[in-house]
């Protein structure tokens, strides 16, 4: 069985129940990927291809934007519990393939650089997120798979990143990347999900904007020389975080500061 290494790391982050053999994730693009991949290895007939929604959820706007390939293959299937208001899945049953992923997965820190670069590629797309606003990458695991956040870190490390671990509420620890440029370089060009591959283009062509920002922006426009403090409040974010984004304006050149902030005086700011 030929195994893909950017598929089995996008299954690590977004795998289906034992013994299906599968993701589920909103991205249409890495579903149809997968499914291609699973009709490489076993008959079309033994894959199921469905859009999970919630019970009483109108699917026309969903379907609207469907390939007339895909909606041919598609069932719905209604979940009474789920995150988000629908997701697509894809899967074959078979114990024997779910093994060979999982010895894949397990053993991925003895395979070559460029395969770890590919599975850590597929993992990223399932469970990363790419944070334009602090230029860093945040990699999400439930608190229970202790082994696997160690292998992921020890992959990172093995292509020369320094990945720290970090606890984000009860449920959840995050690998976190700070080097956005090297992970482009060395693994971003293996990614596939649309939205995470236009946040990396933007970064690389310093398009940090969100839309909050440019809310920020006009606000003090029409309102200079205002203080970090009284952004916070009027946009209900805690200050610290205002800070960031005003430093990141900064280093784009669309901030300046007035004052010097000396003597208990607040730095204020004002657009160039």
């Amino acid at each position: 069985m030929k195994l893909n290494p950017y598929e089995i790391g996008k299954w690590t982050g977004d795998r289906v129940g034992f013994p299906r053999v599968g993701i589920v994730n909103k991205s249409l693009n890495l579903v149809q990927d997968t499914f291609y991949f699973l009709r490489d290895i076993v008959d079309e007939s033994r894959i199921s291809f469905e859009i999970q929604v919630k019970k009483k959820l109108d699917t026309a706007k969903i379907k609207e934007n469907l390939p007339s390939e895909v909606l041919s293959k598609m069932k719905i299937a209604e979940v009474n519990s789920m995150y988000g208001k629908y997701a697509f899945r894809v899967y074959t049953q078979s114990r024997t393939i779910f093994r060979e992923f999982q010895k894949y997965s397990d053993n991925i820190l003895r395979k070559n650089k460029t395969e770890i670069a590919k599975f850590l590629a597929g993992f990223s797309d399932a469970e990363g997120t790419i944070d334009k606003r602090n230029l860093v990458i945040k990699l999400s695991f439930g608190c229970e798979k202790k082994e696997e956040i160690q292998r992921i870190k020890k992959a990172f490390e093995i292509l020369s990143f320094e990945p720290l671990i970090i606890k984000a509420g009860k449920r959840e620890n995050k690998i976190v990347i700070k080097n956005i440029k090297k992970f482009d370089l060395k693994i971003g060009k293996f990614m596939r999900h649309e939205d995470k591959v236009k946040r990396l283009n933007d970064i690389k062509e310093n398009k940090f904007f969100l839309e909050k920002d440019k809310e920020i922006l006009d606000y003090i426009r029409k309102n200079p020389f205002c203080t970090s403090r009284e952004i916070s409040q009027v946009f209900n974010f805690h200050v610290d975080s205002i800070r960031r984004i005003l430093r990141l304006l900064r280093k784009q050149d669309l901030l300046e500061i007035k004052g010097n902030g000396v003597f208990g005086n607040p730095f204020r700011y004002a657009v160039k």
